[in-house]
């Protein structure tokens, strides 16, 4: 959406208009005013709109390919243990807890095995409510 956007902000500033009006022309693309002085000072400063080369040490460990083996398997086996997933891909279990719950959305959970309600348990039940109500 952002790669559609941000080349009409530039030829809009190119062509002489102020940001106010840049706005009220993508009004039907619900664009930002931040978007829109970010674009102009990022075409300034580096004469394109693509984005920045990114500073800092890149990721090691949570990788997209990781993530997706990771979400195979657990789409294979959703029984499957982190921690044993954790050993398999050779990385601490808290990270891939993380690379779980956070970037794959999921939510670990354990069966839980509860006691079956059948006709006769729940006539009995109503029946004693009843008994207690009264």
């Amino acid at each position: 959406m952002l790669e559609e956007i941000r080349p009409k902000i530039v030829t809009f500033h190119e062509s002489g208009f102020r940001n106010s009006e840049i706005l009220k022309r993508l009004k039907n693309d619900k664009v930002n005013p931040m978007l829109i002085y970010r674009t102009i000072k990022r075409y300034i400063e580096t004469g394109s709109v693509s984005d920045r080369k990114r500073v800092g040490r890149p990721r090691s460990a949570r990788t997209p390919a990781l993530k997706n083996s990771v979400r195979c398997r657990i789409l294979r086996n959703p029984r499957r243990s982190m921690r044993k997933m954790s050993c398999e891909f050779c990385v601490n279990h808290k990270m891939m807890r993380k690379l779980v719950v956070e970037d794959l959305g999921m939510k670990s959970y354990k069966m839980k095995n509860v006691h079956h309600l059948n006709d006769s348990i729940r006539r009995k039940r109503l029946e004693r409510c009843i008994q207690l109500k009264a």
